[in-house]
């Protein structure tokens, strides 16, 4: 009930993802930043997102050479093995 509560007050999972993607380009507050950390402390499924969102990016900046140089054949494939990374993670 309480988790419920300061949930509710803290952040709400939409603008939680929506400051992750911020983040990424440093153009949130530090304010932003507490409520964000408070958010993920409370709420399992925004962390799983966030982890998910980790793993992708490192994934996407190993094969940025790649990406530049590939047809859509390449990216089918790449989507087909990034698939099976997430599930094997899971």
């Amino acid at each position: 009930m309480i988790k419920k509560i300061i949930h509710k007050l803290a952040l709400t999972c939409k603008e939680a993802t929506l400051l992750m993607e911020l983040k990424d380009s440093n153009t949130i507050s530090s304010f932003q930043k507490l409520r964000l950390t408070l958010h993920l402390l409370i709420c399992k499924y925004c962390t799983i997102y966030k982890k998910k969102r980790a793993f992708i990016n490192q994934l996407l900046q190993r094969n940025e050479k790649e990406l530049n140089e590939v047809d859509n054949v390449t990216i089918d494939r790449l989507k087909v093995k990034i698939n099976m990374d997430l599930k094997a993670k899971n």
